[in-house]
């Protein structure tokens, strides 16, 4: 129901209360995060109907993707919000996305939560495209799936769903088995959970990483633990 960018503020200013409450009650960290990501899922639908008011009607249906921690329905209150696009071809169909992906983007900032750094964006290349244009990338992601950037790429998108908008003909993660083998691509993508280095073990207050490097604290997500849970399923 908000009417504009400050209601959207206010809703977004008590989602961490909550998250904190909800974790205070004794409930799960799985369903703590559930509920993160279903209030992240609405905030972010009503910035794309604002923003279409504001741009006037789509000139073609799209597809807007939840990635990353968000995705997976993951998030804790401090995670990036990942996302992607995708649409169908038409007349300035392009112009369009950037122009409603640049205010969602701006909204995001407003609502004090932060961008994906590495561009995982629905306004940046990687991730928002027309379906053709994500078929054509897809083939060439597969004719060389031992490329660790393929890999990421591909883990990226199997995180993936589409939260706004249709998800017939617009859903990128079923271009992913048109073509290639899907075995050949689980083996790689099990060699690349595989190859993360957990930190060798630990000296008072001090991890010790696989590297040699000393860190001061645990950080879970880029030296500690890895979970696979299952492989492109």
């Amino acid at each position: 129901d908000a009417k504009d960018t400050g209601d959207l503020r206010d809703a977004a200013e008590r989602l961490r209360s909550t998250a904190i409450a909800l974790h205070r009650s004794g409930l799960a960290p799985a369903q703590v995060s559930e509920a993160i990501s279903a209030a992240a899922d609405a905030l972010i639908r009503r910035m794309i109907e604002l923003g279409i008011e504001v741009h006037g009607p789509p000139p073609a249906e799209f597809a807007w993707m939840a990635l990353g921690s968000h995705g997976r329905r993951e998030p804790v209150p401090s995670s990036d919000v990942d996302s992607g696009m995708a649409w169908r071809n038409g007349e300035d169909a392009g112009r369009y996305m950037h122009a409603i992906a640049d205010q969602v983007a701006e909204c995001v900032k407003v609502l004090g939560w932060r961008l994906d750094p590495h561009g995982v964006t629905a306004s940046g290349a990687f991730s928002a495209s027309s379906i053709e244009d994500w078929r054509s990338a897809i083939g060439a992601w597969l004719q060389r799936p031992s490329d660790n950037r393929v890999l990421i790429a591909t883990s990226i998108l199997l995180d993936g769903r589409i939260i706004y908008g249709p998800e017939h003909g617009l859903d990128v993660k079923p271009l992913l088995f048109e073509t290639g083998d899907r075995n050949r691509l689980e083996r790689w993508m099990l060699r690349l959970a595989l190859s993360a280095k957990p930190p060798t073990g630990f000296l008072r207050d001090i991890v010790v990483e696989g590297s040699g490097e000393h860190r001061g604290t645990f950080d879970i997500k880029h030296g500690g633990v890895l979970l696979v849970v299952d492989l492109a399923d």
